[in-house]
């Protein structure tokens, strides 16, 4: 694939995670078909790992990509409004789920 890396972003607490994984893997389906790579989140964190490290990881990885797809729900997380924030300063490609 070439085009452009596009970051997901939304909420994901540990005891809705199933239904969390399948919102993001639903999008990261629908970002490759269209020929974009998509950054799906909930296959970088460890369930293991504690919130810190996730999040950080989670930075690392938003700042080598094009752009952020923000899923429906993504204001009640306040990891992904620090997301969208970083991607509103770096003048990244926002697109929201509709």
């Amino acid at each position: 694939m070439s085009g452009r890396r596009i970051f997901i972003s939304g909420a994901f607490v540990k005891d809705m995670c199933s239904m969390a994984s399948e919102q993001f893997n639903n999008a990261s389906k629908m970002i490759a078909m269209r020929g974009d790579v998509p950054v799906n989140p909930m296959r970088i964190c460890s369930p293991s790992w504690d919130w810190q490290k996730c999040t950080r990881r989670r930075l690392k990885e938003l700042l080598d990509c094009d752009g952020i797809y923000m899923l429906e729900g993504w204001k009640t997380s306040s990891v992904a409004k620090t997301e969208h924030f970083v991607a509103l300063k770096l003048k990244m490609t926002i697109e929201l789920e509709k």
